[in-house]
């Protein structure tokens, strides 16, 4: 038995024991909740809309600030697809700390086949979300994710992320910008800004672009590389980090990432508001 096999199967077992998720499908909408946070996620996708799926809302005290952030994933030339086109393995949500109510972290595990035993590639998303007091209007969420063979043979990969927030639950006038080599910052003319820092590895490719330029791309049916475009941009805008990967067999590539939302302080926030709502505010869209 291949030396990760044994793992990932415990995990299916105990997420199934709890009655919270399932080593088979299970439920596509998720709720994490912590201090003045809730995140909502569709794990699963649909068939109707194309990137349907993922991370699909960051409420911090009140006020969404996510339109969609999710994974896709390239095998050798192949044209990508989103990851919850795999079959999904496993899904276990928990609570980190007991000192705030609800559930602050979700696992899920999608791979090749039909089980954790018999599928040769798996990739495991951890997301922990960290809210802040309430009425701070700030947040965190960490992500790990690892992409593991346990198959007999080399594996060429392109693991991509992509991101499109609605700060202040408003579209069209973010400004957003590639401040050094793993790290992204986009700020909203309210003064809320969203900031994702790569912690390992840096990413082979990256790109600043207009909703929905990078999706349609990841959608079209051929194979995509991100162009190295860092901003600064405006307007509707959306961003992407690509990691090109050489995984052997039997080994496993690890991405970690870190992800807040801060506001700013109370007398600024109220200027910046004052400002914002002359332009008044565009919530989109029906794709």
């Amino acid at each position: 038995m291949h030396r990760y096999r044994l793992k990932y199967l415990f995990m299916g077992l105990a997420v199934g024991a709890t009655g919270i998720g399932s080593a088979g499908p299970a439920m596509a909408d998720i709720v994490l909740s912590d201090g003045n946070t809730t995140v909502t996620f569709d794990t699963i996708g649909g068939d109707d809309i194309l990137g349907d799926g993922g991370m699909d809302s960051w409420v911090v005290d009140g006020v969404d600030h996510l339109y969609q952030q999710w994974f896709w994933l390239g095998i050798g030339n192949n044209d990508e697809f989103a990851i919850n086109e795999l079959n999904q393995l496993g899904l276990s949500v928990t609570d980190s700390d007991f000192l705030d109510p609800g559930v602050d972290q979700l696992v899920v595990l999608y791979g090749d086949g039909n089980d954790a035993v018999s599928s040769d590639l798996l990739i495991q998303i951890k997301f922990s979300l960290n809210g802040g007091q309430p009425g701070d209007a700030n947040s965190d969420i960490a992500e790990q994710i690892e992409i593991i063979n346990q198959g007999p043979d080399d594996l060429t990969l392109r693991f991509y992320q992509y991101s499109d927030f609605d700060l202040h639950d408003s579209s069209g006038n973010d400004t957003l910008v590639r401040t050094n080599n793993n790290t992204w910052r986009q700020t909203d003319p309210s003064g809320v800004s969203i900031s994702e820092t790569i912690v390992t590895p840096i990413a082979s490719h990256f790109e600043a672009a207009a909703y929905s330029d990078l999706l349609d791309r990841f959608e079209d049916g051929d194979a995509t590389e991100l162009a190295d475009i860092g901003g600064p941009l405006s307007g509707d805008v959306t961003w992407g980090f690509q990691w090109n990967i050489q995984l052997s067999p039997d080994t496993s590539y690890l991405i970690s990432k870190d992800k807040s939302i801060q506001v700013p302080a109370p007398g600024a926030a109220i200027l910046a508001g004052l400002g914002f709502s002359m332009v008044g505010w565009v919530r989109r869209r029906f794709a």
